[in-house]
């Protein structure tokens, strides 16, 4: 009875520890490990050892369906594109200081196209949605297309819930950055495990 008992009190503590907002720290970014993030079975985890380089204890891997087809489709105007809500990577953050923001993928896939690109978005802001890639084969690194016109000018400070969708079959996202157009670009690059 006491295991019931205590069992009660610990699940909707631990429930809602899930949804506490990351928040951005005092240099103006965020930096996570996306493993750590909670996602469907639309993602695979791919431990260290197989994805080596990667920081952290791995990375995720996109398995879902492929979600838009192929180039000039940079944008999303419909918000059609991006599947299933509760497929998406969600990252609620608190913002207090208004400005603009945005994402970056330290990421990995296998081709240099057919499986680079992932819709990236803030839940409930206007259409569109912005696809984001990188053409790098077989390493890891930040991304070379999309963040330079993939950002949100944040007027008023509160929660936002950035969100990752899958769009390529193989897409793989070991980092996540979220940050002020003001942050020193420089931190986002350290090889550090942990730099928050």
């Amino acid at each position: 009875m006491r295991l019931v008992i205590l069992l009660i009190f610990l699940i909707p503590a631990f429930l809602s520890a899930q949804n506490i907002p990351y928040s951005i720290n005092e240099h103006g970014y965020l930096l996570l490990e996306a493993e750590n993030l909670p996602h469907s079975n639309f993602w695979e985890f791919i431990p260290v050892e197989a994805g080596k380089n990667c920081t952290g204890t791995g990375y995720l891997k996109y398995v879902g369906p492929v979600s838009g087809s192929g180039h000039g489709q940079e944008i999303d105007t419909d918000g059609k594109l991006q599947g299933n809500p509760q497929d998406w990577i969600l990252i609620p953050v608190e913002i207090k200081t208004p400005g603009r923001y945005r994402i970056n993928l330290r990421n990995h896939h296998k081709q240099k196209d057919g499986d680079n690109d992932i819709w990236v978005h803030i839940k409930g802001w206007p259409l569109p949605v912005r696809r984001v890639g990188d053409h790098a084969v077989d390493s890891f690194q930040w991304l070379t297309w999309g963040p330079e016109y993939t950002y949100w000018d944040i007027e008023e400070p509160g929660l936002y819930e950035f969100y990752i969708a899958g769009r390529s079959h193989g897409f793989g996202i070991d980092r996540i950055a979220i940050y002020s157009e003001n942050a020193p670009i420089s931190l986002l690059h350290r090889t550090a495990k942990t730099d928050n």
